[in-house]
């Protein structure tokens, strides 16, 4: 499959794109600049952390405060900026500053919830908390453009899922050779990165890959622990965590060596073989008393880490042409 560059080149040599109009084909696909990226980065990045300070402000302002504010003070200041945020997105139309207005107030639902239980003392275990945040965000999601909010909510789920094994003392279990919440978050990290993908795929529509690549991140995590723990706990006679492991990272570079190449990508699934052939040595060389065996296994990662950015720095040479 040509890139976008080698497509582009090929037109400027057919004739089929004027001379006066490269530079706009290229500033059109990304491959150069308008002139101002920094102006743009740094008003994106200033809406997003003022907003950020915004709602923790808030939340901190009542913390500080506690017993001055009262009952009735601190929800009516919680309620009173989760409703101006909300009225302020409805105003604004679709575009970054509604975004921000809504993961304003999504972080402000959450700062209500954790006072409502804080006030009331529900006795609920944390997980629930998160849990039931996460899905009173799911409206809020739908409503923004972004994607900033079902990050949020992906963080929340992971979040409530790990406490709710904690709480009932399902962490340490065992089943297949790994850990069930391991497994569990495997599952959902590479559910959401399946999905996400898909979903970049079918709708063409021209945004950042950093929020993809954030998904992948996650679900390329924990299915590289949940090998790590199995190769470390030493229950080699279970071969399903490493035969997923095997099998994530064949669906990786088939995503993004064959099909459309990413380098980021990539690099991440070369950090995960390193790190899990690294740990399968160190366990097999566990009980020779040898100081020379650990230096061997120094120079091993560093010929792998070597290997590693030397294909992709020929990848990277590929895609420049």
């Amino acid at each position: 499959m040509a890139t976008i560059r080698q497509l582009i080149s090929t037109w400027i040599d057919r004739g089929d794109l004027p001379p006066d109009q490269v530079s706009q084909a290229l500033v059109a696909v990304g491959l150069a600049s308008s002139g101002r990226p920094w102006a743009s980065f740094l008003d994106r990045a200033l809406l997003w952390l003022g907003g950020l300070c915004l709602a923790l402000g808030m939340l901190f302002l009542i913390a500080f405060n506690w017993s001055e504010l009262g009952r009735l003070g601190r929800f009516a200041l919680v309620e009173g900026a989760l409703v101006a945020a909300v009225v302020v997105s409805l105003r604004m139309p679709q575009g970054l500053s509604r975004d921000v207005a809504l993961v304003v107030a999504g972080l402000l639902l959450g700062g209500l919830l954790a006072l409502f239980g804080q006030t009331y003392q529900t006795g609920a275990d944390p997980w629930q908390l998160f849990a039931l945040w996460a899905v009173l965000l799911v409206p809020w999601a739908l409503a923004s453009a972004g994607v900033v909010l079902w990050l949020l909510m992906l963080a929340l789920v992971n979040l409530s899922v790990s406490l709710y094994f904690d709480a009932w003392w399902l962490s340490n279990q065992e089943w297949a050779g790994g850990r069930p919440l391991d497994w569990l978050l495997s599952a959902l990290n590479l559910s959401a990165w399946a999905i996400a993908h898909g979903w970049a795929q079918r709708s063409g529509a021209d945004v950042s890959p950093w929020p993809l690549r954030l998904v992948a991140v996650a679900g390329g995590v924990a299915v590289s622990w949940l090998a790590l723990v199995w190769i470390v706990d030493g229950a080699l006679n279970q071969l399903w965590p490493g035969l997923a492991w095997v099998a994530w990272l064949a669906v990786l570079v088939w995503c993004y060596r064959v099909r459309q190449p990413d380098l980021f990508m990539l690099a991440g699934g070369c950090v995960s073989v390193i790190v899990i052939v690294t740990a399968g040595l160190a366990r097999a060389l566990l009980d020779i008393d040898e100081p020379g065996i650990w230096l061997m296994l120094g120079l091993i990662v560093l010929l792998m880490v070597m290997a590693a950015t030397a294909w992709l720095r020929r990848l990277q040479r590929e895609l420049a042409q």
